[in-house]
């Protein structure tokens, strides 16, 4: 893994000179910003395809000249695929009070981001500030965030059940998705983490406390989603063998939630 990473860094830093090397227009604003890749290749899910995804960070003072410079990124942390050196990567720029911003928001891409993020360059110390304020997250907010994925978890265990009653194999696969990733997106929260991307959740969740609490009920449930074919065996919900296994993820969820206040969360506050 160390050296899946250690080749990682070294395709990206030669992407993002060869992208500013085609960039002249952008030499006077570069001594400014601070680049950081970011992305699966810079945590423990690194592999031999992992792209590169270059986040620059950079003063608010510069907005004018950044908005300015064509093939950019148009709009507040906005993503644009470009290609430098043969090769493709992702460019992501956020101004500094963007990121604060979205930081103290606790938006979990972005918290997730720079918590992970490794930095090629920072004259300014921008990546380190957001990156401190990134890991400065009081338990109570993760707590909020797992009671409020926990309440998006019933949701959709009841909108389940509605499709089951009503012979909606195709809503009610939909359904089994996004709760399993509420309760997985509950078992990052409550070891303090923000939730990875939708690629990599599934690993992450499994790698915490609470993840290995609902991991034989989680398996159980993927197991038999060949059941959705025939709507779980029955319209009796209490035979339904679906709706039973979505029942032993949430009784384990709830174990693993104890003591986590589920009535008074923000409605708001989830995680992503």
């Amino acid at each position: 893994m160390a050296a899946v990473r250690q080749a990682f860094l070294e395709r990206g830093r030669e992407i993002v000179a060869a992208f500013f090397d085609n960039r002249r227009d952008l030499d006077a604003v570069r001594p400014a910003l601070a680049l950081m890749l970011a992305g699966s290749g810079t945590t423990e899910f690194a592999d031999s395809y992992s792209g590169v995804d270059l986040l620059v960070l950079y003063p608010d003072d510069l907005q004018a000249q950044i908005a300015a410079a064509p093939g950019l990124p148009a709009g507040p942390g906005a993503t644009v695929r470009a290609r430098a050196g043969g090769a493709p990567f992702k460019l992501t720029l956020l101004s500094y009070s963007e990121a604060r911003h979205r930081i103290e928001a606790r938006d979990e891409a972005t918290l997730f981001a720079l918590r992970t993020a490794r930095v090629l360059q920072d004259p300014g110390g921008l990546a380190a500030e957001l990156m401190k304020l990134a890991w400065q997250v009081p338990d109570a907010v993760w707590a909020e965030k797992a009671a409020t994925r926990y309440r998006e978890f019933r949701r959709r265990k009841a909108s389940l059940a509605w499709t089951l009653r009503r012979g909606q194999p195709f809503l009610a696969l939909e359904n089994l998705l996004q709760l399993v990733e509420h309760a997985l997106a509950a078992c990052c929260c409550l070891a303090g983490q923000p939730p990875a991307g939708r690629k990599w959740l599934f690993q992450a969740a499994m790698r915490t406390p609470a993840g290995q609490e609902i991991r034989p009920a989680v398996f159980a449930l993927l197991s038999s989603l060949g059941d959705v074919a025939v709507l779980g065996g029955s319209f009796n919900l209490r035979h339904n063998r679906l709706y039973l296994r979505v029942s032993d993820i949430q009784r384990t969820l709830e174990g693993a939630l104890r003591g986590v206040d589920m009535q008074n969360a923000d409605d708001n506050g989830g995680c992503g």
